[in-house]
């Protein structure tokens, strides 16, 4: 299984070179990061800022984003941090920017349902979305707010109204769902997670994830699950209550 700074490399350098863009020493690259001091925006803007893809940090959040920025840019890496705290600086967080990362929004508590969460966080992505289309239209918007089947169509109207939607710039981040299937696959056939990689299709909702066995490389197979006597599923408190 690839960490995740491997994942997030490999998708900047094919993001920007989608974009035409050079990934060598002498491009500037801005990546925005919307709701950076939360607790995936903080790990995701460490990743970023070991970055060699990055030239530019711009971290957003409603709150406490200075502290986080002060702490990154104390790291000695190429990209350079800024920190935009507060709405009236959002709009200087996403000018340029070559690719927006939205972590923003209430995280998933125990008890609550995806449903719960798009009451409160749909908004926010379409307010997000909407500061999208008008400082970087043409920018990579990479979506992680929760429930992601739902928050990700939203942004899609929001940026068609604005006249600025592509399918091709608009993304729903699942890799919390390869990693899992990696690591329950691995552990179930005794294998070395590292070397585990199944993709898994359907979004990022319970009744819609599919892991896809049999593209699993290395290739692996299971018993069938009798009709007869099927056990209902239930999920683990810790695997239901997660940040994404």
């Amino acid at each position: 299984m690839r960490p995740p700074s491997s994942l997030f490399s490999n998708f900047l350098r094919t993001a920007l070179a989608g974009r035409c863009f050079s990934t060598s020493i002498n491009v500037s690259n801005k990546v925005s990061v919307l709701g950076a001091s939360g607790g995936i925006g903080q790990p995701l803007s460490l990743l970023l800022k070991q970055s060699p893809l990055v030239t530019q940090l711009s971290l957003y959040d409603i709150a406490h984003v200075k502290g986080v920025a002060a702490d990154l840019s104390h790291i000695e890496t190429r990209p350079k941090v800024s920190a935009h705290d507060g709405e009236s600086e959002l709009l200087s967080c996403l000018s340029g920017a070559e690719i927006v990362i939205i972590p923003a929004g209430v995280p998933r508590k125990p008890g609550m349902t995806r449903d719960d969460l798009f009451n409160v966080n749909a908004s926010i992505v379409a307010k997000l979305a909407n500061m999208c289309a008008q400082a970087c239209p043409k920018a990579f918007i990479c979506i992680i707010t929760n429930p992601v089947n739902s928050t990700v169509p939203i942004a899609a109207e929001v940026l068609k109204k604005a006249g600025c939607y592509d399918p091709k710039r608009l993304f729903g981040v699942t890799t919390l769902d390869v990693v899992r299937s990696n690591a329950f696959i691995s552990e179930a056939k005794d294998l070395d997670v590292r070397k585990v990689n199944c993709p898994v299709v359907g979004g990022h909702s319970g009744v819609t994830i599919i892991p896809v066995i049999s593209q699993c490389t290395p290739a692996v197979s299971f018993p069938p699950v009798s009709s007869q006597s099927p056990k209902p599923c239930s999920p683990s408190p810790v695997l239901e209550h997660n940040l994404f």
